[in-house]
């Protein structure tokens, strides 16, 4: 079974009431993609018959990185190795983490290191891998990549009740024309899915009033580590990429984020290192403070205040203190103190130091949010088509590749027992276990962020008493871990 390899809409045959396949999944982003490239390898998935649709052509990798990447879970790359994407890239494509440093800029001397692995990878990257496995794979289902193709309108049999639902099939008709029928209609069409609009139901999400900022930058020397430190507006992130590059993630106010998109490579540089590196601002007035609205004793922010890109200012000198002076002093050692960067220096928690712009910031709106259901009789919702989350945890893929690890063991499960693979009994598993698991992720990662921007000395007291128990106690620190990395099916 291979899947097709052509950029034109594939016709496929059928009469009057459309063909019938066991599955149509719409959708051609990595979720989506990644099902179907499973589905074509998956041994015990032989005989059936199924279709991707997937939409327009996506850009392929260049030389220059892109901003648009995703961190990926041990989890993650179980369910690309499965899907045979995973030896389609270079092992330069997808550079290991071997750690992730933890810091609160609040509090001086704040910071733990958990042992978590998982790698950046760019999207652009892991879509090419995916449609090459699927090419070249064989033994599974028949798979049709439709491309260039979009869905006009769904139906779904006419009842609630998946009970119900009998021999009733849904319907799909593309804008090409073609008609569809499936035994079950999986909606991998992102957050804005029309599939679920379609079908009737809502994205219950609210807004952070925030935005994400990405770049990619080059850091001054290697290391192996992510690195994410919470400020009082919110996280920024420092990610390992291919070829020595880092990303940066910065969430943000809105009016900030525009702000720096539109800025000069020498303005965003000097704010990525402020956020990165500045002790001053649990100290008010601080330049922080100013850029992000917000002060860590909780003092009323000041409307109209602008960034001043003097990093230098107010601070004190420390350029004579020896290493032993900077490390007993309660705070973060910098690059500068310890030039060049070094491994040594990533093994004692100096944060890396943006040395030049490679590709311009981009930023996008910060939301958190869950389908009202996951499920409608032959239909399923996966990746941010069911659920949408902060990108705190980068949590965000490596759920979705749960949701279809999940399913595709449903679907064979119930194909080898002779049940409907878009009946009753496997969608409500399917839909309570990843409703259960998407929770729990979204409460840790909304907790948290709410912890870390929480003002005040007592708070940020408090987070240092955590942060300290969690460095010194390995059993909890193994916790926190697994949890980050659990298997994506829980």
């Amino acid at each position: 079974s291979t899947a097709t390899d052509s950029f034109q809409a594939q016709k496929m045959s059928s009469g009057g009431a459309g063909k019938l396949l066991d599955v149509v999944v719409v959708g051609g982003g990595l979720v989506g993609r990644a099902l179907a490239a499973a589905m074509a390898r998956e041994a015990r998935c032989k005989g059936m018959q199924a279709a991707l649709v997937v939409g327009k052509v996506p850009p392929m990798p260049t030389a220059t990185p892109s901003q648009r990447v995703v961190a990926l879970s041990p989890a993650s790359e179980a369910c690309l190795k499965r899907t045979g994407a995973w030896k389609k890239m270079d092992v330069e494509q997808r550079p290991a983490f071997q750690s992730m440093r933890v810091a609160d800029a609040c509090k001086p001397g704040a910071q733990v290191q958990l042992d978590a692995k998982g790698c950046v990878i760019e999207v652009d990257a892991i879509t090419k891998a995916l449609h090459e496995a699927a090419k070249d794979a064989q033994g599974g289902a028949k798979v049709d990549w439709l491309w260039k193709d979009e869905v006009r309108s769904v139906q779904m049999p006419n009842t609630n009740s998946l009970e119900n639902a009998g021999d009733a099939m849904a319907s799909v008709h593309l804008e090409s024309g073609e008609r569809l029928r499936a035994r079950l209609v999986v909606a991998a069409d992102g957050a804005n899915s029309r599939v679920r609009e379609m079908c009737g139901l809502t994205m219950r999400s609210y807004s952070h009033g925030q935005r994400a900022v990405c770049c990619v930058v080059n850091a001054e020397g290697v290391h192996h580590s992510t690195w994410q430190r919470f400020l009082p507006s919110g996280p920024i992130a420092v990610l390992p990429m291919r070829d020595g590059y880092s990303c940066i993630v910065w969430s943000i106010g809105e009016e900030e984020a525009r702000s720096i998109e539109a800025s000069s490579d020498e303005e965003v540089l000097a704010r990525i290192n402020e956020a990165l590196h500045t002790e001053k601002f649990y100290d008010p007035p601080s330049q922080l403070s100013r850029l992000t609205g917000k002060q860590c004793r909780g003092e009323r922010a000041k409307e109209g205040s602008k960034f001043q890109s003097k990093t230098t200012q107010g601070k004190k000198d420390d350029s004579r203190k020896s290493d032993s002076e900077v490390a007993g002093s309660g705070r973060h050692p910098t690059p500068e103190e310890n030039s060049p960067f070094t491994d040594e220096n990533e093994k004692r928690g100096a944060f890396p130091r943006a040395a030049s712009i490679v590709s311009r910031p981009k930023s996008f709106p910060l939301k958190v949010g869950q389908s009202t259901r996951f499920t409608l009789p032959r239909l399923a919702l996966v990746g941010d088509a069911a659920h949408v989350m902060h990108p705190l945890a980068g949590q965000g893929v490596n759920m979705g590749f749960g949701d279809i690890e999940l399913l595709l063991d449903l679907m064979v499960k119930a194909g080898e027992g002779g049940e409907d693979i878009g009946g009753q009994r496997l969608l409500q598993e399917y839909a309570r276990r990843r409703r259960a698991a998407n929770l729990t992720m979204t409460a840790t990662v909304e907790g948290l962020k709410a912890l870390f921007a929480a003002n005040g000395n007592v708070m940020a007291t408090a987070r240092l008493l955590g942060m300290s128990a969690l460095d010194s106690v390995p059993f909890l620190k193994e916790q926190m871990v697994r949890f980050a990395s659990r298997s994506a099916k829980w």
